[in-house]
């Protein structure tokens, strides 16, 4: 079957099965509970799952694909192809595809393409940000061990310590005075810290006020 035909009879088979379920419920009926009509509908139920999951993996006769939108038929507004379009743009699906990959296309001065589009931009990060940062791990790593906040700890503890951090900062003083930096990188770690714990989706760390 090509989609249009897999779609058809689904249609049918919805329809049956209504009609089914109204004998089958129906207290007028001679089919009232009757279980063979039961039994069909389920049958029927489990047939428009097989269809429809067949229609989802693709698993239907493309060799018409184009009947997939034969009521969208125009002309590619850039090969000028009377060609199907797909529901969101009015390219088909050749131009869609390369209009995608122009997209992602990064071209250096130097004419050198790299496909980076959608990709994280790192060096939109401040530098000293990360330098500073790092050196504050580092030196957290001399005092409590490599990577201890990376076993996690439970929500309350690093967001009371970013706070406080931040109070301070905000009351005027701006260098901790047991690191030497800044009040701002103590409660960015605090941060990175959280966040870790969060991603360990361990219950038993969230110790959220669950009352507000």
């Amino acid at each position: 079957m090509n989609l249009i035909e897999c779609r058809e009879k689904i249609d049918d088979l919805k329809r049956l099965k209504i009609l089914y379920n109204t004998i089958y419920f129906d207290k007028k009926s001679s089919f009232y509970k009757c279980p063979n009509i039961y039994t069909l509908s389920k049958k029927t139920e489990q047939e428009i799952a097989r269809i429809e999951e067949m229609i989802y993996l693709r698993e239907y006769d493309d060799s018409l694909l184009y009947l997939e939108y034969w009521y969208m038929m125009k002309n590619c507004i850039k090969c000028k192809k009377a060609m199907c379009v797909d529901e969101l743009s009015a390219d088909c699906f050749k131009c869609k595809k390369e209009r995608k990959m122009s997209e992602e296309l990064h071209l250096s001065s130097t004419g050198s393409k790299r496909l980076n589009g959608g990709k994280p931009e790192v060096s939109q990060l401040d530098p000293r940000f990360i330098m500073d940062l790092a050196d504050l791990i580092t030196k957290s790593a001399q005092k409590y061990g490599k990577y201890n906040y990376a076993l996690g700890q439970e929500y309350h503890t690093p967001y009371d310590s970013c706070m406080r951090h931040l109070m301070k900062f905000m009351a005027g003083e701006d260098i901790d005075s047991e690191s030497g930096l800044s009040h701002l990188l103590h409660a960015a770690a605090n941060i990175m810290i959280l966040y870790t714990s969060v991603l360990k989706n361990n219950k038993d760390l969230d110790t959220r006020n669950k009352w507000w």
